[in-house]
């Protein structure tokens, strides 16, 4: 004999529409968001990050060692005072502070391309020719 759950409506078989078909639900950020904050978690605004950059920059190795082994220090700093502490990864992450904080310097394009501008009668004949030929 076949036992009821203990809700009594006889289990999914019965119920198919409670059947979740596509697997566990995704955290969404909105969800994580919500727990990190009632935890006391506050956002990071842009211009504490800005502030942060630039005081690493003034930092010593000591100072930035203590602050990046420290487990109460957001581990995302950790990870950035880490990056700078890696040879191989050294140089491009302090291209992408500077990029961050001051904007990207501007390049000079040396490319050159020789152009003109068509008469109206060579457009009509371009006209003409790509309708015909394609």
């Amino acid at each position: 004999m076949r036992e009821k759950n203990l809700t009594g409506t006889g289990g999914f078989q019965n119920n198919p529409q409670n059947i979740n078909r596509s697997g566990a639900n995704r955290k969404s950020f909105s969800i994580i968001n919500e727990a990190l904050k009632k935890k006391g978690i506050q956002p990071l605004k842009k211009n504490e990050l800005i502030e942060t950059y630039t005081l690493i920059f003034n930092a010593t190795e000591a100072e930035l060692k203590r602050i990046a082994t420290d487990k109460k220090t957001p581990f995302a700093l950790r990870l950035i005072i880490t990056e700078l502490n890696d040879k191989n990864t050294r140089s491009k992450a302090l291209a992408d502070f500077r990029n961050y904080m001051f904007g990207e310097a501007p390049q000079e394009v040396t490319h050159k391309i020789k152009a003109r501008v068509l008469t109206p009668e060579e457009m009509k004949e371009h006209l003409k020719h790509l309708e015909e030929n394609y």
